[in-house]
């Protein structure tokens, strides 16, 4: 069951993300930042670094580039949520491409969802909450998830809409952990017998 949420910080879904799990207040949080803490906007903030609660709090990588942090969180992490606004012609940002290639060729399971598209909200938290991933030999659920995707400059919006969306989802995954209600459609007789 998930734990942790992970990202690294730049402006729009990365610190939405971080955002959404300080609010629920039901998972640890942090991730990996570039060295200075360097972000799009300036600096990342110092209230994400100095946390008084246990097992929270951003960490700098030893290298400025962006790309480092961004692989840094992809090895940490059991999955990789990315979100970002489909349609429209939009193209993966460069930094959405390198996500998606790393977590390929680490063989990490990731999803995309686009957080305008609220009916997403239970097929999102049924992926957090089924997905099984190895551990050694034996498999379990995702512990800790690293969320990505543009920054705000590239995907005006997509902070706000991001956070949002993320509250949802958090919130649901810890309705399911605690009590085990799930928001999803069950698996038709089809999907359960593999036809």
């Amino acid at each position: 069951m998930l734990e942790k949420v992970i990202s690294g910080a730049q402006t729009g879904v990365d610190i939405a993300a971080i955002d959404a799990a300080i609010y629920k207040m039901a998972f640890s949080w942090g991730g990996w930042v570039p060295k200075g803490r360097l972000r799009e906007d300036g600096q990342v903030p110092d209230r994400y670094f100095n946390v008084e609660r246990a097992g929270c709090g951003l960490v700098e990588c030893d290298s400025s580039r962006p790309a480092k942090r961004t692989m840094l969180n992809i090895l940490d992490a059991d999955a990789t949520m990315i979100l970002r606004f489909s349609g429209g012609g939009r193209t993966l940002s460069p930094g959405t491409k390198l996500t998606i290639k790393t977590c390929r060729d680490k063989c990490k399971p990731y999803r995309i969802f686009d957080p305008r598209k609220t009916n997403t909200v239970p097929r999102a938290v049924q992926w957090i909450c089924e997905q099984k991933v190895l551990d050694g030999r034996d498999e379990r659920g995702i512990k800790t998830l690293n969320v990505a995707g543009p920054r705000e400059s590239k995907s005006p919006g997509i902070y706000d809409s991001s956070l949002m969306y993320l509250k949802d989802v958090f919130g649901f995954v810890s309705i399911y952990k605690m009590w085990g209600i799930k928001i999803w459609a069950p698996r038709s007789h089809e999907e359960k017998s593999g036809l």
